[in-house]
């Protein structure tokens, strides 16, 4: 048995600035860690954000990524990127070889993304940073979700130096101002020299 959020907000197809956007829950006060284990946290609050994502996303949710020790391989994972993430629970293990995994720690507050890896008889979550930690995978270890994507804040933004006409049709905005809409913090500018 689990709990996991239900959907408040169905999806809404949107085209933003060429990104297929819905929204999506997020945990942005989780921060999943990619790198050492944070320190145990009360349980994040889930809001919505808008993120390029595909189809039904009412399995999957968004965390923002924290740490370097998956900035390697050939999918690197940065520090302040989107992770997209399926549930899995219920899978066995051996459909999750070699995937980027959410593992939820003893004690239920931290969150490591790892690789689910299998040695020497045995299973491991490790970095794809060589210089990140590896650790044994436990049974007291819950694997929550698998990586579907990762998307880089910069994937979100307009190229410098573009003109929003309609901020409202572009972005939902409905009045031009500093702020969050839709998960993002945006800066407005509005005059030359800003």
């Amino acid at each position: 048995l689990w709990i996991e959020p239900v959907q408040a907000t169905a999806p809404v197809p949107d085209n933003v600035i060429g990104f297929p956007r819905r929204t999506i829950t997020a945990y942005p006060d989780l921060r999943a860690a990619a790198g050492p284990a944070l320190d145990e946290a009360a349980p994040p609050e889930q809001e919505v954000v808008r993120l390029p994502v595909e189809g039904d996303v009412t399995d999957r949710f968004a965390v923002r990524v924290s740490g370097n020790s998956m900035d390697g391989g050939a999918r690197p994972l940065h520090d302040g990127d989107w992770a997209i993430l399926r549930y899995c629970r219920g899978l066995p293990a051996s459909t999750l070889v070699n995937r980027v995994v959410l593992v939820q720690l003893p004690g239920g507050g931290t969150w490591q993304l790892k690789r689910l890896v299998q040695r020497d008889g045995g299973w491991r979550l490790v970095s794809d940073n060589p210089e990140g930690p590896s650790f044994a995978a436990s049974e007291d270890m819950l694997v929550v979700a698998q990586l579907e994507r990762s998307i880089s804040p910069d994937e979100l933004a307009p190229p410098a130096g573009t003109w929003i006409a309609d901020p409202e049709a572009t972005f939902g905005i409905d009045a031009p101002s500093t702020g969050r809409w839709g998960g993002h913090l945006f800066v407005v500018v509005d005059a030359p020299g800003q």
